[in-house]
């Protein structure tokens, strides 16, 4: 049997199957709120960057392409918009909101963005072992971790470099 992805489901949402809505929220809601809460450190306003994320999603369904990437960006403008506020100074510019927040924040938040981007670009074992060699681990490290040969993982991260390269160009 094979397993709906968030995508699919979302492709059916905007096809006109509100439920598939709310399997949407069910499958992406947990990722989307530990990635706000480890940001704001806040529960509560964690929370309500979310809910405005998500009503944010649905108002725009049919412009929405990619919805694990829309979130995170939707959210992560929430959170600065939230910086913004609450220093109580109105920013000219995007530089300007990310300067007000610290570097590590806005690094960790593009790393999320890009972390998710690539878990749907690839299919495994090749985002495993991506996400190993990001890490750090070499080769031999992640074959066995993976249970894969060595020239397996070698092969199929130069293969997963050469893919990104092409996109990225």
């Amino acid at each position: 049997m094979n397993k709906i992805t968030p995508v699919q489901l979302w492709d059916e949402f905007v096809r006109g199957n509100d439920l598939a809505f709310a399997q949407v929220v069910q499958h992406l809601n947990p990722m989307v709120f530990a990635f706000v809460l480890g940001k704001t450190g806040d529960i509560l306003l964690s929370e309500d960057i979310v809910q405005d994320t998500w009503l944010k999603s649905f108002e725009r369904r049919d412009k929405v392409h990619n919805v694990r990437a829309y979130l995170f960006t939707v959210a992560k403008n929430l959170m600065l918009d939230h910086v913004r506020k609450t220093k109580g100074k109105v920013f000219q510019s995007n530089e300007e909101i990310s300067a007000a927040i610290s570097p590590q924040v806005e690094q960790d938040i593009e790393k999320k963005e890009l972390d998710s981007e690539l878990e749907m670009l690839l299919k495994e074992p090749d985002y495993s072992i991506w996400k190993f060699h990001s890490a750090g681990f070499n080769n031999d490290e992640i074959a066995k971790k993976l249970k894969l040969s060595r020239k397996t993982v070698a092969n199929r991260k130069s293969l997963v470099k050469n893919k990104l390269k092409k996109l990225w160009k």
